[in-house]
């Protein structure tokens, strides 16, 4: 199932939505929304699209049992609005990837991401954090925050500046001399 520009699925009166597996929902970079008068489960695989966010309308809690997946970049990211309370269920899964141009990344560099903005609250029964992608690219480190669905994610660079450089050079340098006068 695949959402294409502003998409409401559903509606206020329709008791409820259900996703089963191995369906995937997929949405673009707008807003799209599924509502529900009771309850939304989703077993199936959710891919929200990077500037994306899956809104969900329900009276009841709504229930993650597949896998999210969505892109971060440096000013936007793909999220999922909850209007209720969000429950993830064992085996649940978070996959985020970089979706973004490393060359534009600063040392230093750091943003928080709400993947996950929430009416209620966060029950977390079992969600895994999928950072995997990130593997291949060196720099990035993460705190995941799971009671409010927030990612500070940070990138620093590897390469150490000239002066350091030097300053190790200098003291390698120093010690080599003083490991050659030991020896006369």
């Amino acid at each position: 199932m695949a959402f294409s520009g502003t998409t409401t699925y559903g509606s206020s009166t329709a008791s409820s939505f259900v996703l089963n597996g191995p369906a995937t929902l997929a949405t673009d970079a707008t807003t799209n929304k599924i509502q529900a008068a009771t309850s939304i489960f989703l077993y199936g695989d959710v891919d929200i699209a990077k500037g994306g966010t899956l809104a969900l309308e329900a009276s009841n809690p709504v229930r993650l049992y597949g896998t999210m997946t969505t892109g971060l970049g440096m000013d936007s990211y793909g999220s999922m609005a909850v209007t209720n309370n969000l429950t993830f269920y064992e085996d649940s899964v978070l996959s985020l990837y970089w979706d973004d141009n490393l060359a534009s990344l600063y040392d230093g560099w750091s943003k928080e991401y709400n993947i996950f903005d929430v009416g209620g609250s966060i029950r977390d029964d079992g969600l895994i954090l999928d950072m995997s992608a990130f593997d291949a690219y060196e720099g990035f480190s993460y705190v995941w925050n799971s009671n409010i669905g927030v990612l500070s994610l940070s990138y620093s660079s590897e390469v150490p500046e000239p002066a350091t450089l030097a300053i190790l050079g200098l003291g390698l340098a120093g010690l080599g001399l003083a490991k050659r006068r030991v020896r006369r």
